[in-house]
């Protein structure tokens, strides 16, 4: 399964990107240089005689001024070379350690809840006469394992469509107050099983061009950030704001804040923050979020003032006229 996955979402590499490549030919390319540094400085030892008595007179041959350039612009070149191998074996190492993370994530993302499905299920064949409030207790509680883990599963292959193919849909003209108000009406009484609360600030009226199953996609997965990371009683709030050029939905938490070294990353796939430790999750969705949100011309910023500060998300999309 692991070597599926890593298949599956590893991005694949050109032969001649591969950092052993890069190595073998730098290797390759430094014992070529010094093996012809080495046979022309043995042919010119004549000349490197004549250098030196030319430096003791302060003056240079053209020969030796020649060689030294030679060598310096060779030296650049192989520096430059070994830079880009560095550079390409960070960014190997960096998206191996990912996937190998990814890989131990969506495993117990996707074992825990089977676990939990098979106890329940193996609990009420052997006890056939377990009492109805219990069977409807466990009932209730492999249904939301199974949501759990379709949401899991939904994610994975989200992420590896937007990564191979883009984003493909139609845009149109939506009223964005009126979506973001039905959002509110249908998955408030969800949250609130969860022991948090979804708010609804100020929402202006707007229009803007979009899509509205991409934009309950980009909400779905913000405010089960938002829940994720916060503790029972804490409120999402979604709010709404328009000018003449553009339109804000933010969508505002209380949790666990993220601190400013992982605000840069947050969009990779994959990456989990260190406020993450110990909460669920394949650090896929906010890569969905921002692919899905440029898709639909918008931009999404993500503000917070630190650990255990809160969390800001702002959509902005271009405000259109109503009926434009």
């Amino acid at each position: 399964m692991a070597r599926h996955i890593i298949g599956r979402f590893g991005r694949r590499r050109r032969p001649w990107l591969n950092p052993v490549v890069w190595i073998s030919l730098a290797q390759v390319t430094w014992i070529a240089v010094l093996v012809l540094w080495i046979v022309y400085y043995v042919r010119r030892y004549e000349g490197l005689n004549e250098l030196a008595l030319g430096l003791r007179e302060a003056s240079l041959h053209p020969d030796g001024w020649g060689a030294l350039v030679w060598g310096v612009v060779l030296l650049c070149v192989l520096f430059t070379a070994l830079v880009f191998i560095t550079v390409g074996l960070t960014r190997y190492w960096s998206e191996n350690r990912a996937i190998h993370a990814f890989v131990s994530t969506v495993s117990h993302e996707l074992r825990t809840p089977l676990a939990t499905v098979k106890l329940y299920l193996e609990t009420m064949q052997a006890h056939p006469d377990l009492a109805a409030e219990k069977r409807a207790e466990f009932l209730q509680t492999v249904l939301a394992d199974v949501d759990r883990l379709a949401a899991s599963i939904d994610a994975i292959l989200e992420a590896s469509r937007l990564e191979r193919r883009g984003v493909e849909f139609d845009l149109t003209p939506i009223d964005l107050g009126q979506f973001v108000r039905g959002y509110h009406a249908d998955h408030a009484p969800l949250v609130e099983l969860r022991r948090r609360r979804l708010e609804l600030g100020p929402v202006e009226p707007s229009t803007v061009v979009a899509n509205s199953e991409a934009l309950t996609t980009v909400l779905n997965n913000l405010v089960e950030n938002a829940v994720r990371y916060s503790t029972e009683g804490c409120a999402v709030t979604l709010s709404l704001q328009r000018d003449r050029h553009w339109t804000r939905l933010e969508v505002i938490d209380r949790g666990r804040g993220i601190s400013a070294r992982d605000l840069k990353k947050v969009y990779k796939m994959f990456y989990r923050g260190h406020e993450s430790a110990g909460v669920r999750g394949t650090g896929l969705g906010l890569f969905i979020v921002r692919s899905l949100v440029r898709a639909m011309r918008g931009e999404i910023a993500i503000r917070s003032q630190g650990a255990d500060r809160g969390t800001v998300v702002s959509l902005s999309f271009p405000t259109i006229e109503a009926g434009g």
